[in-house]
């Protein structure tokens, strides 16, 4: 029996478009077709397109919370080789002049750039590749901390890992650490692109759990989620973070980065640098 790909279509007043925007960039990282509205009291249009029903059923609640006027209708379609097609869209993402992101099946790429640390990823439906700015920002910023983290012997860890693909950089660096999900899929990819990479389980472990259940602290802790519930997981986060320790949290909307800047400022991490595209920041904090 073939397999089905489970879709959402999202209704959307144009005043709400940017916004609902936002959010579809971290709740389905692998893209979707979008509609402009034909004026601007029209609806923009969004189709969005999953591999798991529960995943699209997640998506579905959560954007219901947050936008409650929004028209959302659930639908079905044949899947007709989705990776293959995406396979077209998948272009080399150099990162600062340290990483450079490659889809699994380009990794003679990296002969090109020989100065830049290649990161294997095999793109699914339900994970990031590197191509949304909150992943490139996290990266830049682990770009710019390589030298010190090394020296000072870190022991990371990657918060919401996905596809892995920020643990991959660290790891990649020479670093330790760990990868944490809540969802089984996203242990399955990362573990697949960690394969791909060549690294072990001993420098990068990868487990299904949460972080309320983790018991030591870490030199970098590294978060790319949403803004709320980055705010949520705020004290917990600072707990798991070793004096002198570093923390990147991303995921966040530019104009949601001063609520969570006070939330952490208050905890006693003191913030060094923001870097923003298009509409998102990434924060970098120490625990000092």
């Amino acid at each position: 029996m073939e397999d089905k790909l489970f879709g959402l279509e999202i209704k959307t007043p144009a005043p709400l478009q940017e916004i609902v925007e936002g959010y579809l960039y971290l709740l389905v990282p692998w893209g979707w077709e979008s509609i402009e509205p034909e004026n601007e009291d029209g609806n923009a249009t969004f189709k969005l397109l999953f591999t798991d029903p529960i995943q699209a059923e997640n998506v579905h609640l959560t954007l219901k919370k947050q936008f409650s006027s929004i028209q959302i209708t659930p639908y079905m379609l044949k899947n007709k080789n989705w990776l293959e097609n995406w396979k077209k869209f998948f272009t080399p993402i150099p990162i600062n002049n340290t990483f450079i992101i490659l889809p699994s099946w380009e990794n003679q790429k990296t002969k090109q750039h020989p100065d830049l640390i290649p990161i294997l990823i095999h793109p699914e439906m339900a994970f990031g590749t590197g191509h949304h700015a909150t992943t490139y920002l996290c990266l830049k910023l682990i770009a710019n901390l390589k030298h010190t983290l090394i020296t000072q012997n870190c022991f990371f860890l990657d918060l919401g890992t996905g596809s892995g693909i920020l643990g991959l950089g660290c790891a990649l660096l020479g670093l330790r650490g760990q990868g944490i999900d809540i969802d089984p899929q996203a242990i399955n990819n990362a573990t697949y692109n960690r394969s791909l990479n060549q690294i072990s389980p001993e420098q990068f472990n990868i487990l299904l759990t949460s972080i309320e259940k983790i018991k030591q602290k870490f030199s970098l802790i590294i978060a790319n989620i949403l803004a709320d519930p980055l705010i949520q997981m705020a004290q917990e986060i600072k707990k798991h973070l070793l004096l002198q320790g570093h923390l990147i949290l991303s995921g966040i909307l530019k104009e949601q980065a001063p609520q969570v800047i006070t939330i952490y400022t208050k905890l006693g991490l003191k913030l060094i640098k923001e870097l923003t595209l298009q509409e998102w920041s990434a924060l970098y904090f120490r625990h000092e």
